[in-house]
Order: C-alpha cells, then sequence, then structure tokens
C-alpha cells in the first residue's frame, strides 16, 4: 500500500514538474501563433475597409502591449483618426507618438493628436465622450508637452 503511494507521489510530482517545464512553453506558443493569427486577421480585414477591424487593432494596443504589432496598430489609428473624430482614438495617436511606439518618438505631433482630442471630445455628444480619468490625462499630457515643447523651441 505505501509503495503505490509513493508511486502515485512520485508520478504526480513527475507529471507536475513536466507541466511547469514543457506544457506552459507550448501553452504560451499556442498563444502567440494565435495573435499572430488575430493581428492578420485584423489587418486584411482592414485593407478592405472595415472600421470595425482598425478599432479592433488599435483597442489591442492597450491590451496586450506587444511591441512587434505597434507598427500595425500605429498604421490602423493613424487612418483610422483621419476619418474619425473620435477623441479616443486621437488620444491614442497621441501615446503612440509621446511613447514612440511603432513610429519615431515626435512630440509636437503628440501635442496636436492630444489637443485634437481634447477638441472632439468637448465637442462630442455624451456617448461619445472619454471619461473622466482619460479627459484629464489629456490635459495633463498637453501641459506636459506645452512645457517640453516650447523649451525645445528656444
Amino acid at each position: 500500500m505505501r509503495i503505490i503511494a509513493i508511486v502515485i507521489l512520485v508520478s504526480t510530482l513527475l507529471l507536475v514538474f513536466w507541466w511547469m517545464r514543457y506544457g506552459k512553453r507550448r501553452h504560451r506558443i499556442s498563444l502567440m501563433k494565435g495573435r499572430k493569427e488575430l493581428y492578420r486577421k485584423l489587418d486584411h480585414q482592414a485593407r478592405g475597409g472595415d472600421e470595425k477591424a482598425m478599432y479592433r487593432i488599435a483597442q489591442l494596443f492597450y491590451k496586450e502591449r506587444d511591441e512587434k504589432y505597434f507598427p500595425t496598430i500605429y498604421k490602423w489609428v493613424q487612418i483610422l483618426a483621419a476619418l474619425e473624430k473620435d477623441p479616443a482614438v486621437w488620444m491614442e495617436l497621441g501615446d503612440l507618438l509621446f511613447f514612440g511606439y511603432g513610429t519615431d518618438k515626435d512630440l509636437k505631433r503628440a501635442l496636436s493628436s492630444y489637443e485634437q482630442a481634447l477638441s472632439f471630445d468637448i465637442a462630442a455628444p455624451n456617448n461619445a465622450k472619454l471619461s473622466l480619468e482619460a479627459h484629464n490625462y489629456v490635459e495633463q499630457q498637453i501641459i506636459l508637452l506645452r512645457k517640453q515643447v516650447g523649451s525645445s523651441d528656444n
């Protein structure tokens, strides 16, 4: 009876060890393949003019933060910003430019994007407005960038 208990315990420990060593890695690889396929599919739909796909790509920026997809996100956020007066899209474009995600860091264009976001937020109907937290964040970014851009112009 003791031998059976020891065999079960050892086999359980070996199984746990195997999962920790190899199973997680395999699971992570399958998630990465799924993410790559999702971006490929959404990019294809967005190229066909599907605005919902463009928005889904834009939303993935705040969920994933995977740098290899930043150029794709930047491309579609920039296109969406040109098409829409959505303050959230303009705020995201400002973030991408401010931090240099998917593009070169450009503080002047980031400032312009944040200012657009703020003006569209003020003019937007109630159901399309930024949250109070996002609105305050945009205002803070504008203040910060006006100081930085203004001091670099001198």
